[in-house]
């Protein structure tokens, strides 16, 4: 089985990456076996053009960039993990850009292209401790945008405050999330 990660953090020690290697090692015990990475900040990703090139064909959208080969392993996919740093209350624009692009997964007449459902993790990451103002309404809708575009919520995580101890819940959650995929 294939999983395809979306990561959307810079650091290359976030939480986020850290609560997918847990997702990873869950999603390895339950058969996947292979994963194709992205990292949203060294792709070349465009935004959507609203050309409506994708609503004429049963292909995908056809900006030349990174998001072909994306949309090319999504076919095959099994399940797809997603992950965004909260900038500003939200997820961050590059992962907003990344959503949009998926508006070529409809046709003309909005019928889902995919012929399976894809499972979605989403994993979200804020500086903010768990007593600060919850995001979890713009969490919410950025994943409903995958789910509207015909994925299955396979569940989501959120990553508060500091990098959590080896062993925390979160992280056993995160496994589980990948266990059960």
């Amino acid at each position: 089985m294939k999983a395809i990660v979306v990561y959307g953090s810079k650091r290359n020690n976030s939480t986020s990456k850290a609560a997918i290697e847990q997702i990873l090692k869950g999603a390895k015990e339950a058969g996947y076996d292979e994963v194709v990475e992205y990292d949203i900040n060294k792709i070349d990703l465009k935004g959507c053009r609203n050309c409506g090139a994708c609503k004429k064909t049963d292909g995908f959208c056809v900006i030349n960039d990174d998001l072909k080969d994306y949309f090319d392993e999504l076919t095959s996919a099994d399940a797809i993990i997603i992950s965004s740093p909260n900038y500003m209350s939200n997820v961050i624009g590059p992962m907003i850009t990344f959503m949009n692009r998926h508006y070529c997964l409809r046709d003309a007449e909005r019928n889902i292209k995919l012929q399976k459902k894809v499972k979605l993790i989403s994993v979200y990451s804020q500086g903010a401790p768990a007593e600060m103002p919850n995001y979890e309404a713009n969490y919410d809708w950025f994943t409903n945008c995958f789910i509207g575009m015909g994925m299955e919520n396979a569940g989501k995580i959120v990553m508060r405050g500091q990098m959590p101890e080896e062993g925390a819940e979160i992280f056993v959650k995160a496994y589980e999330l990948g266990k059960n995929l």
